[in-house]
């Protein structure tokens, strides 16, 4: 324990030292600026609990039925010092949490350690350790929270809209019944070449905002209408310039749709067209992508669209400095997003 307590000391110290010498190499504007930020944080009256922070946001929103999306809205008593609502309407009793990620979820106040966790890349066995919570729970409300961000809502893209496909083998990871051969982790598929044995995720990068969407959209090689789950319902069509390789399918479906469409002939070895237009970022996307997914160690294709969410979630907030809390924000934003423990295995992100 004590070799221990002084490997802490010894390391705080270290992080000490390392953040006195970033902030004097700063200049002095940008040194006002942080500890005004700083300043400004501690000064907010900051949430307790994801009770605390869904109230913030209905103070914002309003408040609307779960269960019928009506307005119609009266009190209905508490329950455990948690504030009830009744439905006009519909005449069902719900709270600020129910239909949330974390609705009947019993340890609520654990949920932000949680997500900082999750953020952190901590392995479910580290986390369970860490919160001395049972494997199967740490299992359960990694995907329920997953699950939660397919529902988040997010703005139409346009301008400069970067859009290819990578593959992962198709895995069947937990599978006791198997129809096939089993595959050793890192195998390879049956066939030469991309086949049956893939799935694609269709990555979209908007250059001009840096927002990216990594969505499973088909096994085998991509299709039209996997491009228009993947990235149709998410582009502003009229204002979107889409780049991307020469596949057949991408032209197509730009053409359908009337699309300004800037097309890269790799094979030709042009990899930037009048200068600006490349697939670049979503090369590096793919890259970090692969590299981010191997320490979960192998995932089984029904939970990949929602380690997808969690990419999504890790990328956009990556420059952020509260990552937890705008985390949690983003968790329980939607009504509509509460699984049941024994559905998780029945998910399916593609048939």
């Amino acid at each position: 324990k004590l070799c221990y307590t002084l490997m802490l000391f010894y390391y705080l110290y270290t992080m000490k030292q390392q953040i006195v010498e970033y902030f004097k190499s700063l200049t002095s504007e940008n040194q006002k600026e942080l500890i005004s930020n700083l300043m400004t944080e501690l000064a907010i009256d900051r949430p307790t609990s994801v009770g605390e922070f869904k109230r913030k946001q209905l103070e914002l929103s309003g408040i609307t039925c779960p269960h019928c999306g009506g307005v119609s809205i009266i009190g209905h008593g508490q329950y455990q010092d948690i504030k009830r609502y009744r439905c006009k309407s519909c005449n069902k009793t719900f709270n600020n949490l129910t239909g949330t990620a974390v609705h009947k979820i019993h340890k609520k106040k654990l949920v932000e350690q949680y997500l900082f966790l999750m953020l952190e890349g901590s392995s479910l066995r580290t986390i369970s350790k860490e919160m001395d919570i049972c494997l199967k729970t740490a299992f359960d409300w990694r995907h329920k929270i997953l699950n939660a961000l397919n529902t988040h809502t997010n703005q139409k893209l346009n301008g400069i809209i970067e859009a290819d496909e990578t593959f992962f083998l198709f895995s069947e990871k937990g599978n006791k019944a198997l129809f096939r051969k089993p595959r050793r982790r890192g195998g390879s598929a049956s066939k030469p070449g991309i086949n049956i044995d893939h799935v694609a995720v269709l990555t979209a990068y908007e250059r001009k905002s840096g927002k990216s969407l990594n969505t499973v959209v088909c096994k085998g090689r991509i299709t039209k209408k996997a491009l228009q789950n993947g990235l149709g319902k998410w582009m502003d069509k009229k204002s979107a310039i889409l780049c991307s390789d020469s596949h057949l399918t991408y032209q197509r479906y730009a053409r359908e749709n009337n699309i300004d469409h800037k097309c890269i002939f790799v094979r030709r070895k042009e990899y930037v067209v009048e200068s600006i237009y490349h697939i670049q970022n979503v090369n590096y996307l793919h890259s970090y992508m692969k590299n981010w997914i191997r320490k979960f160690n192998g995932v089984s294709t029904k939970y990949l669209q929602n380690y997808m969410n969690y990419f999504n979630l890790v990328i956009s907030l990556q420059k952020e400095m509260n990552q937890t809390k705008l985390a949690i924000g983003r968790v329980i934003e939607s009504n509509c997003s509460y699984i049941q423990r024994d559905k998780i295995k029945l998910q399916n992100c593609i048939t």
